[in-house]
């Protein structure tokens, strides 16, 4: 995947970084307690898991392509769902970072499907919270929230090794992050997990037989 793409998950430190005193302190407590734990949460969705090898992560999506579960993206070669929401569809786009061949991170993408600039309770405001009360639901309350210095505002989750990042984009996408933490400052050390990432809008998609359109 391109930097572009790789730089999703500094977004979320930007936040973290400028977040108030009191806010920043709670988030690095919570940190430090789930780290020391040693407790490890490695699901992600659809099956997939922080250490699993990229080979398995692309065999994954065909077995997910074939059942008509997931269809390659129109936006580079990212990997995409529909979900309905309050009777909505949602469409959600994600690709995962690679740290010596094995998924540390995977970054996701939620728009709504039928946006338009005068639909406003399709903004991404209205969707952030309504996915905000799907991951609660989903993998349990306890989020932060954490108000950056441009009046943002970011959730974020920490169970053992793994962090859940939920933040606005923009009008149209929230972006959603999992990142195994015992992995996330290796990686971006190790130079080499660069290889992983060559721009993946040159990079042409192998691990689809036909691309299956959204029903």
């Amino acid at each position: 995947m391109n930097l572009y793409n790789f730089s999703y998950g500094f977004i979320l430190l930007a936040f973290v970084a400028l977040a108030s005193c009191g806010t920043k302190s709670e988030y690095h407590k919570v940190v430090e307690t789930e780290l020391a734990s040693g407790e490890r949460n490695d699901s992600i969705f659809l099956g997939f898991h922080f250490g699993m090898l990229d080979k398995d992560f692309f065999d994954s999506c065909t077995v997910l392509n074939k059942r008509r579960l997931v269809y390659q993206s129109g936006r580079g070669v990212n990997v995409s769902f529909q979900m309905d929401l309050l009777g909505q569809p949602v469409e959600v786009d994600f690709f995962p970072n690679f740290y010596q061949g094995k998924i540390y991170e995977m970054e996701t993408s939620y728009r709504y499907v039928n946006w338009s600039p005068w639909w406003k309770d399709l903004y991404g405001d209205k969707l952030k919270y309504r996915l905000l009360a799907v991951y609660e639901k989903t993998y349990g309350e306890g989020f932060l929230e954490i108000n950056s210095t441009d009046g943002k505002v970011a959730y974020v989750k920490v169970d053992g090794n793994r962090r859940i990042s939920i933040y606005q984009k923009d009008d149209q996408v929230v972006r959603v992050i999992f990142t195994d933490l015992t992995k996330e400052k290796l990686a971006e050390k190790d130079k080499s997990k660069l290889a992983n990432n060559k721009n993946k809008d040159e990079v042409q998609p192998i691990w689809f037989d036909k691309v299956i359109p959204k029903k």
